[in-house]
């Protein structure tokens, strides 16, 4: 995603219920971050959700969940229904 891009989506309908998402990259600070909710009671164990940086770097530093450096993908355990990942690069 390139800098000051977005991506929302609010309450789409998936196996699990209604899910939301909002991404925000922020590349030239060095971060893209995302939050992700769904309250139903089908929520999915885990997430794994894809951040890849416009310019192919790979993150130094995570929040929020375990990075995959291959696949640029971070992956929430044990989700409660909310989550905050962060991306630094």
């Amino acid at each position: 995603m390139e800098d000051g891009k977005r991506i929302t989506l609010n309450n789409v309908g998936s196996y699990f219920g209604p899910v939301s998402l909002r991404v925000n990259a922020k590349t030239k600070a060095g971060f893209i971050e995302a939050a992700i909710s769904c309250n139903s009671k089908f929520k999915p164990q885990n997430v794994i959700i894809r951040l890849p940086h416009p310019e192919g770097k790979r993150a130094v530093k995570v929040s929020g969940g375990t990075y995959d450096p291959v696949t640029e993908s971070i992956l929430i355990k044990d989700f409660n229904g909310m989550a905050n990942v962060r991306a630094d690069y």
